[in-house]
């Protein structure tokens, strides 16, 4: 046959013909482009160099195959390489002559990709767009209607056998399952799972109260302290399920969650994510129910909700401008909520104004839902595609306003776009391939020999699924001949677990249709092997199905890969959440650190303060011991001066003198001098005692390892924080005679000072406060026990834990007990808590006798 080439080469489409040696005759620009290189560079080439259909071809070409009985050409999907090792998907038909074959292709490497992105785009858009104009829309008094077909549109779009909404009872600290969706192979539970109680069910319940969400891909493979959740999972059949929980107000208010039956699951993140998008809109959807008394509070959740909603919500009045946008529409338009006078005309697009307008008219007057594509313009000035959707809102029969979601549907547009220009361009190569194709039809080979050739398992069975036909290829796979396999079932090749869901497969294709799936199938060795299928049924010309028809390729080396990969992105996440645990180990021992060093600085201070006060104090004590002295010998001078008087000077003059003895109160003055130095003297030593104890207290001549007497660091820090005690409490002190002890003196003063402060915080008008000390076996222990508001249960267990705090913001950092713990642990001691609500708190605190660890040496420090 006679071809003419310089126009073929001028179409502008991949061509290549192939000689019968399997090798590259001549190729068009457009395919030598494609596969980097020169049409002159590929001249003479073997043809499985650059072209292969799923595996290589091997040394028979692919291109050299008869017509089939019909006259029909083979159409195949082929992968070309370039020289730099790039892929691209074609679907091809191979035209062979006498001397060769041609082989004409099309790229349809973007066209699936479009249709990939363009159809998970659909489906989250359709799926989200769908649900939250549902729960937004819908009254509150159909909340529970709403819940239900929520939970249903979430099972079947996630594809599992339950959805299911929980609400926790504080009170009663119990879980009762109130909304629920199964699948036609579960039974509903509801009735069953009402008034559990959290306690049987501790490690589910742990994850919950910390708000985590929860993800198991096999409940036969969970920690052994989930024991109580494996057994009533077991008893459900559960195999895997993903659970989120529902918070209000910082609280665990329920759950929502899903699972499959009697098989595992892995979850993606974006499962996750959508689960619990899903579990905000139920939420709010409760609470709007529950909040019709509260609108405020429903106001704001409403507000929240449409925040965290992926969409643009907006609302107008009944005069159509807007009165409300959430977070996205704002961010999107840049319209705050000052700017009420604004109308549609402000960001629609001119040419969709009249549109938009008649839909909103219609909503407002007569309350019908609308749902419109428009151009709506964007902060910056620039006009996107928007999926418009609105609803009105109604007050009893009064239509109040309208409310709405728009969604960016500007690359759906483009998509759809390219798909418009290359279906024509498509349609125009078919019919310029048809043209060519028909003047080579009588020159076409078997299909037969394609089947043959074919790098994929064929194999064609009848309607009970037993083998008619198997092609070389699956003998090759599956190491068995086709006189072996003939007449017998394809369960044959059954491994242990098959096809994913063998009764869709059968539905799938007793209705006519094409079904795409894998199998773990078993070869004639014993050996286990994974095949990617296509399954289509082969129907006469009356339309009767007559005869299922499987291509199958092997794919075992990627599952390998796959699972390769899982297992190393398993360790890289368990590597970054130790890396985690480390950072927050390393934050808490700085804040430690920190928190000591404070103290340190405060007892320097402190100790600065004492030893200067100590001058002065000492110089008042000595000058008002002389100035006792002074005054005894003015007395005796003052007494003998008057009896010489009283007998040399005149009666009249004596009067005079005992007239202005009596008006200065001279014998007053002389009685009450010593009880005023006395008490001066007093009071001196009382400063002298305070400022000693403050010494004691800071001990910055004691500040590292030394002997010290426990009984005299509790008296120093009593009158250190005497201050915060006297007002509202009453000190009782039942002190035994200690040994002294080696240890820290300064770090125990101040986890004595810690308790006794928060044993004062816990008394709010008057109490009593205990402090014992005892020698018991081999240790000093001291109890600290106070009559205050005493610690909950639920805090007892991470009172020693950093930064846990019951206080206020700005009244507690959390560190002090967490600091007291770690000393008396370094001291070698024991620090327990015995707490009653409404009774009060005791701390013991055990100290060895032998004392605490001496510290490292510098010597010590180098060797380690």
């Amino acid at each position: 046959m006679t071809l003419d080439w310089k126009t073929l080469a001028r179409l502008n489409v991949p061509l290549v013909e192939v000689t019968g040696d399997h090798r590259i005759a001549r190729c068009t620009a457009r395919m030598a482009e494609m596969l980097g290189q020169t049409p002159d560079e590929l001249i003479g080439r073997p043809c499985n160099q650059y072209f292969c259909h799923g595996a290589d071809v091997g040394d028979d070409c692919f291109c050299l195959q008869p017509l089939s009985a019909e006259g029909e050409l083979p159409s195949r999907r082929f992968v070309i390489r370039d020289g730099d090792g790039h892929s691209s998907l074609l679907v091809g038909q191979a035209l062979p002559h006498t001397e060769g074959a041609f082989l004409l292709l099309q790229d349809m490497t973007a066209q699936v990709q479009i249709q990939r992105q363009l159809q998970h785009h659909e489906q989250q858009s359709e799926f989200l767009s769908r649900v939250s104009n549902r729960m937004i829309t819908l009254p509150a008094d159909r909340a529970d209607e709403g819940i239900n077909l929520a939970l249903e549109e979430l099972g079947r779009f996630l594809q599992v056998d339950r959805c299911y909404l929980f609400r926790f009872n504080s009170e009663r600290q119990t879980i009762s399952n109130c909304h629920a969706w199964v699948s036609d192979r579960c039974r509903p539970e509801l009735e069953n799972l009402q008034d559990l109680p959290v306690t049987g069910l501790p490690w589910f319940w742990e994850i919950m109260a910390a708000h985590r969400p929860l993800m198991v891909k096999d409940t036969a493979d969970l920690p052994p302290e989930a024991g109580a959740e494996q057994q009533l999972w077991r008893e459900q059949k559960i195999g895997a399920l993903m659970v989120v929980p529902l918070v209000e107000n910082d609280q665990v208010c329920g759950f929502l969650g899903v699972d499959v039956v009697a098989q595992c699951r892995r979850w993606q993140k974006s499962d996750q994510e959508l689960l619990s998008l899903v579990g905000d809109l139920v939420r709010g959807l409760i609470s709007r129910k529950q909040g019709i008394e509260a609108l405020e509070n429903s106001s704001r959740r409403f507000a929240t909700l449409a925040d965290a909603v992926p969409a643009l919500i907006w609302e107008t009045g009944v005069d159509g401008r807007l009165c409300y946008g959430n977070r996205h529409w704002q961010q999107f338009t840049g319209w705050t909520a000052e700017r009420r006078d604004q109308g549609w005309d402000a960001f629609v697009h001119a040419d969709d104004l009249a549109k938009m307008v008649i839909k909103t008219d219609a909503c407002l007057q007569k309350g019908r839902l609308f749902s419109l594509e428009l151009r709506l313009k964007r902060a910056d000035g620039e006009y996107r595609w928007m999926e418009i959707n609105g609803a009105p809102i109604k007050a009893g029969d009064r239509i109040c306003g309208m409310i709405g979601s728009a969604f960016d549907i500007t690359d759906h547009k483009m998509v759809e776009e390219q798909l418009l220009a290359l279906n024509d361009s498509l349609e125009q190569r078919v019919e310029e391939r048809t043209a060519a194709l028909q003047k080579l039809n009588n020159e076409m080979r078997t299909l037969s020999q394609a089947v043959e050739q074919s790098p994929c398992s064929i194999i064609i069975t009848d309607l009970d699924g037993c083998i008619e036909y198997v092609n070389p290829k699956f003998s090759e796979v599956t190491g068995y001949t086709e006189e072996e396999v003939r007449e017998k079932n394809l369960r044959v090749l059954k491994g242990e677990d098959g096809c994913s869901d063998d009764s869709l497969l059968w539905k799938t294709l007793t209705a006519g249709e094409e079904w795409r799936g894998e199998f773990h199938n078993r070869r004639k060795n014993g050996e286990f092997f994974w095949e990617m299928a296509s399954i289509t049924p082969i129907a006469d010309s009356d339309g009767n199905i007559r005869h299922y028809l499987a291509v199958k390729e092997d794919i075992t080396k990627r599952k390998e890969l796959e699972q390769a990969v899982l297992h190393e992105r398993d360790e890289l996440q368990e590597a970054q959440r130790e890396l985690q645990r480390a950072y927050n180990e390393l934050k808490a021992t700085q804040s430690q650190m920190l928190q000591q060093e404070k103290m340190a600085s405060i007892g320097q201070l402190a100790a600065g303060v004492a030893h200067e006060i100590n001058n002065p104090v000492g110089f008042i004590k000595s000058n008002l011991a002389t100035l006792g002295k002074y005054v005894d010998k003015l007395r005796q001078f003052i007494e003998l001066q008057a009896e010489i008087l009283a007998e040399q000077v005149p009666a009249e003059k004596r009067e005079a003198l005992k007239a202005m003895e009596k008006k200065l109160k001279i014998r007053y003055l002389l009685d009450d001098i010593p009880d005023l130095i006395a008490e001066s003297l007093d009071g001196a030593e009382r400063v002298k005692t305070i400022v000693q104890n403050l010494k004691s207290f800071s001990r910055v001549d004691q500040s590292e390892y030394s002997e010290a007497d426990i009984n005299e660091c509790l008296e120093s820090t009593i009158n250190i924080v005497w201050n915060e005690l006297k007002y509202k409490v009453t000190l009782e002190r039942d002190l035994a005679e200690l040994p002294r002890v080696k240890c820290y003196p300064q770090q125990l003063n101040q986890v004595f000072m810690n308790i006794l402060v928060n044993a004062a915080q816990a008394i709010e008008t008057k109490g009593k406060i205990v402090v014992q000390t005892a020698v018991e076996g081999a240790f000093v222990v001291v109890r600290i026990s106070d009559d205050g508001c005493g610690i909950p249960e639920e805090n007892l267990a991470r009172i020693f834990e950093p930064f846990f705090t019951t206080k206020e913001v700005g009244k507690g950092t959390g560190l002090g007990m967490s600091i007291s713990y770690e000393i008396i642990k370094k001291h070698g001691g024991d620090i327990e808590v015995d707490s009653r609500v409404g009774e009060g708190t005791t701390f013991r605190i055990s100290l060895p006798l032998d004392g605490a660890p001496a510290p490292e040496t510098d010597d010590d420090q180098v060797s380690n």
